[in-house]
């Protein structure tokens, strides 16, 4: 008798066992579909994503991709979308000035000396106007002339070549009498100079050899690859 009421008991807590794992199974599915519906996707409409306007390779030299000079109104936008919900994340105007760099609203106090910033998306101004940048703002407060050489996902390893190429240097601060330079670092900016960014292969390579830094080429050219 006790053995009936044991092999019982042990098929009864089976099939709960069972039935249970059903249910949840059941469950997991509705929650994934629910967690799909309700997700957020991040939607982007115009901007500089759209293919063969930054200028690459041999037009961009030693930084690997870099804007055009004299690009006006060019449009990014962001969006949120959940489920049937949009919501307005920015939209936004780029103007690129004649000099390939990123346009500061001129200010009725600027003086002849100048201020070069470089760096990538915050620096540049990802998602701001012209005039809602850091450098426009610095320029505004300080009266001094402020050059915004900022690029989306540059690192280190650009704003190095920007100061230390000559004909870089000259190119972006033509006709300025540059007083000092400005970096804005994030932390991803070690990850992007080590070479591990997909979207800069062509981006400049520097290594460190008898104890000095020094200019190899391209990521591609020194053995780099995206990790």
């Amino acid at each position: 008798f006790l053995k009936i009421v044991i092999s019982n008991v042990g098929l009864l807590s089976l099939m709960i066992g069972v039935l249970a794992s059903v249910f949840n199974l059941i469950a997991f599915g509705v929650s994934l579909r629910e967690s799909k519906d309700n997700k957020v996707q991040i939607l982007s409409q115009g901007g500089y994503s759209k293919g063969g306007l930054w200028l690459t390779g041999n037009q961009a030299g030693i930084l690997g991709y870099r804007y055009p000079p004299n690009v006006s109104n060019l449009r990014s936008a962001k969006f949120a979308r959940k489920g049937s919900t949009e919501r307005l994340i920015y939209d936004v105007k780029y103007n690129i000035d004649n000099l390939g760099n990123r346009r500061v609203s001129p200010s009725a106090t600027v003086s002849s000396d100048s201020v070069l910033f470089v760096g990538g998306s915050f620096t540049f101004g990802e998602g701001l106007e012209d005039d809602q940048t850091l450098p426009a703002f610095f320029q505004h407060y300080s009266g001094l002339n402020a050059i915004n050489a900022g690029m989306h996902g540059y690192g280190a390893h650009q704003a190095l070549a920007l100061i230390s190429d000559p004909q870089v240097y000259q190119e972006r601060t033509k006709g300025h009498n540059i007083k000092s330079v400005v970096y804005r670092i994030l932390l991803e900016h070690v990850k992007r100079t080590a070479g591990y960014s997909p979207w800069d292969a062509e981006g400049p390579c520097y290594l460190k050899q008898s104890g000095e830094i020094s200019y190899q080429g391209s990521f591609r050219k020194c053995g780099k690859r995206p990790n």
